[in-house]
């Protein structure tokens, strides 16, 4: 018998027909959307999934005795793809949740989705843990899927002010200072929410942010850069590069000593495959956005008694890393979301333990993300050149 937390049970109790979770990662929303499917026997179902857990969540339907006709496919396949399907899940809503009604803003994958359920008109489980990425349009979006209708015009009057700048020939709408403390009312109103800390005991994480002194070498280099003609974004990422070379390599490479399973988190890809290539002490796995079989990769992760997993920041959501207790951000990815979904990999309510997260600081330029990050807000290039 399938044991549930009892917030999972307050919702498949409740049962409703459309419905977003915005569970805090690790929390158990993938068990709740397979529950909620089986109360639907004979319904087809086509669950939309990040590329990273189509095969879990192939895996999991099986695992839990799911006998609806489900039909799994990354977002990728979803936007030309025009399968009719009684139920629709879409996992991490949030990858689809771009203003809809603002045409020069709106994605493919939003206006996919959009059409989709204007078209069949399923009984629909949204999931996402951060309902709410950059912008106030994302959650209006959200809503808009779950059927629940607010005009844009509302929305936009109470989130947004028409500005006008220098910069700019014609006026536009920029959200208002403190949106974001707007949110949380319509939030609690509109979804389900579940919080780990409200679910179950929690240990006490350990948060480190450790400054890695540059070499001469690489103070040099940087020096050099900033005495050629660059264009201000290019020197940017140059010099970011060099902050997060060879000095925070020795310092992993030391730190791990002792610590026999560690994930590595990094922005770049060159940084991935360097730190692949020079940590031999044990086994390396390697999960990118172009990486293969994920699935597989996760797996092996996880059952290794010791090795390292270096995954790019962006690979964020989806998967279980629970057989980890350290995660040492290398360079981090500018989405405040990409830093909490990652963070929540080897924070699973099924195998709570104390965690430790390690931020590795090189230089002014990796100091400039992580400060915006730990205001809650994503990094943009263009504050800081």
């Amino acid at each position: 018998m399938i044991q549930l937390y009892k917030h999972q049970e307050s919702f498949i109790k409740k049962n409703p027909s459309r419905a977003i979770l915005c569970w805090e990662a690790g929390t158990g929303k993938t068990l709740a959307a397979i529950e909620w499917i089986k109360l639907r026997p004979n319904k087809s179902v086509l669950i939309v999934v990040p590329k990273s857990i189509k095969k879990k969540w192939q895996d999991d339907l099986v695992k839990w005795e799911c006998k609806n006709e489900c039909t799994v496919i990354t977002k990728e396949e979803f936007k030309s793809s025009d399968v009719a399907r009684d139920l629709l899940v879409v996992d991490e809503v949030h990858n689809f949740a771009s203003p809809l009604f603002v045409a020069k803003l709106r994605s493919q994958l939003s206006e996919a989705l959009y059409k989709y359920i204007d078209k069949y008109n399923p009984d629909r489980l949204l999931l996402t843990a951060t309902p709410v990425r950059s912008n106030p349009a994302n959650l209006h979006t959200i809503l808009t899927f779950a059927g629940i209708e607010i005009k844009w015009s509302k929305w936009q009057d109470y989130f947004y002010n028409l500005v006008r700048r220098p910069y700019n020939p014609r006026p536009f709408y920029e959200p208002i200072k403190g949106w974001q403390k707007k949110m949380p009312p319509i939030i609690n109103k509109h979804c389900h929410i579940a919080r780990m800390v409200d679910c179950i005991d929690v240990p006490v994480h350990e948060y480190q942010y450790i400054e890695i002194p540059l070499t001469k070498k690489t103070q040099q280099a940087i020096k050099d850069l900033k005495g050629q003609e660059w264009e201000a974004t290019k020197l940017w990422y140059a010099e970011n590069r060099l902050e997060n070379g060879e000095e925070k390599l020795e310092w992993i490479k030391e730190y791990s000593v002792g610590h026999p399973k560690i994930v590595i988190v990094c922005k770049y890809r060159e940084q991935i495959d360097y730190y692949a290539e020079v940590l031999k002490d044990r086994e390396v796995f390697k999960l990118t956005g172009s990486t293969k079989d994920q699935g597989q990769i996760i797996q092996d992760a996880q059952d290794s008694p010791e090795c390292y997993l270096i995954v790019q920041s962006q690979v964020s959501a989806g998967y279980d890393l629970d057989s980890f207790s350290i995660m040492i951000f290398a360079s981090m990815d500018w989405s405040y979301v990409n830093k909490v979904q990652m963070e929540a990999r080897i924070n699973r309510i099924h195998n709570l333990h104390r965690n430790q997260y390690v931020y590795l600081i090189g230089g002014s330029k990796d100091k400039a993300v992580i400060d915006r990050l730990k205001m809650g807000e994503d990094f943009d290039i263009s504050l800081v050149r």
